[in-house]
């Protein structure tokens, strides 16, 4: 889109009207974009580590804060 007309639009989906909007803010000097102003905080899980063979791993995935704290590798049923 910016490569096109010059202007970003941060939200799908990317409609007419929003481009409008966002070349009628760069004409008035203003950033020529459209979107939300900031992204909420996502609480993200913890990542699912599964090691593959060739580090030993046997295909199940294993409890990462184990390991941290002692080094030592508990399998999680999933």
């Amino acid at each position: 889109m910016y490569d096109a007309v010059g202007v970003r639009v941060d939200e799908i989906p990317v409609t007419p009207e929003k481009v409008l909007k966002a070349l009628k803010k760069r004409g008035k000097g203003e950033e020529g974009r459209v979107g939300p102003e900031a992204f909420p905080d996502i609480p993200w899980p913890e990542a699912t580590r599964v090691p593959p063979p060739w580090e030993g791993g046997n295909g199940k995935a294993i409890d990462q804060a184990a390991t941290l704290a002692g080094g030592v590798r508990e399998e999680r049923q999933h």
